[in-house]
């Protein structure tokens, strides 16, 4: 499984993922979710889902023998990745540039995930 926080910038996250689920002979499930207080924002839109779908392409070209789906959800990622974590044999997140620097520590998402997981995460740095 794979957290994208955001499409654009997963490619060295999925890539990862995509190199980890050939070696393993194993299903990919990209992610992403988030939560928002936005009205109106409740469910996730084509264009999102689109978006992550298109990133995924680009993988499944690369390894045709990896089976890979999406998926986008409303909810707290660190807690729908913890939580799927179950289901996994392996939970890869990216660390995304802060600043135009890659971030010295982790993100929210990656500690939650990495308190709560039940089983390997892998954190790759971003592109």
């Amino acid at each position: 499984m794979v957290g994208v926080r955001d499409p654009a910038h997963a490619e060295a996250a999925l890539g990862f993922g995509f190199e980890e689920a050939a070696l393993r002979h194993a299903r990919l499930l990209a992610v992403h979710a988030w939560s928002s207080t936005v009205p109106g924002h409740a469910e996730p839109t084509a264009e999102e889902t689109s978006r992550l779908e298109s990133a995924v392409s680009a993988w499944r070209e690369k390894f045709p023998e990896v089976e890979a789906s999406v998926e986008v959800v409303r909810a707290h990622p660190g807690r729908v990745l913890a939580g799927s974590s179950a289901r996994a044999d392996l939970v890869v997140l990216g660390r995304h540039a802060a600043g135009g620097s890659l971030r010295r520590g982790i993100g929210s998402v990656t500690h939650a995930v990495l308190d709560h997981a039940h089983g390997p995460v892998a954190s790759v740095p971003g592109d």
